[in-house]
């Protein structure tokens, strides 16, 4: 019975030391799991002190320690169990960790690069800017240009107009003028003389006459 006590006390020790290394790694599945392995080394416990206040025989002893044996040992599989899926989860994560890295550094590229598009978009907005007022500035020019064409269109036109009633003018003169001299020229015919500006005409007219 005190070999029995012993080796319980060594599995318990053994139990003990892997329970609180699992438990430094695990959540609240594996603290599940703890506690059903309390459950299970506190049913020993009392099992173990049952057969030690009851004085049964050894090979009952040994029966029932074997069979606590064997739960300690299903509840040490499904701590190893645990283990196992704890370690995947965890190696999930890191690669979670090691996406969710990439797609930051990703991010910060395509924020650079934004922050360099905003850089040439200001760029080329201040030189649209520019080129407005240049081509506003030629537009006021050509307007300019366009108004002075036609003041000197109408000034031309009037400077024609003008002309156009000088030269009517002028033959209005020299009509009159040529029909004066006509008639001066009818009325020294007459008087026997020869009217100023027609003294050829005189002449020939004499010697018709003649």
């Amino acid at each position: 019975m005190a070999a029995a006590a012993k080796r319980a006390a060594a599995a318990e020790g053994e139990l003990a030391a892997l329970q609180k290394g699992i438990l430094e790694l695990g959540g609240p599945r594996l603290k599940r799991q703890q506690a059903k392995v309390d459950l299970a080394a506190k049913a020993q416990d009392e099992a173990v002190a049952l057969l030690n206040k009851a004085g049964v025989d050894r090979a009952a002893e040994e029966k029932k320690a074997a069979k606590a044996a064997e739960a300690q040992g299903k509840k040490a599989a499904e701590l190893e169990e645990a283990k196992a899926k704890f370690e995947a989860t965890q190696a999930d994560f890191k690669a979670l960790e090691e996406e969710a890295f990439q797609v930051m550094q990703a991010y910060e590229a395509a924020k650079a690069e934004a922050e360099a598009k905003k850089g040439e978009l200001g760029a080329l907005t201040a030189e649209w800017e520019a080129l407005k007022k240049e081509v506003a500035t030629v537009r006021a020019v050509e307007v300019d240009i366009l108004q002075s064409l036609e003041d000197y269109r109408g000034v031309a036109a009037a400077a024609a107009k003008a002309r156009e009633g000088a030269l009517a003018k002028l033959e209005k003169l020299r009509a009159d003028h040529a029909a004066d001299l006509r008639e001066m020229g009818e009325l020294m015919g007459l008087g026997g003389g020869t009217p100023p500006g027609a003294k050829g005409k005189g002449k020939g007219e004499g010697r018709a006459g003649g």
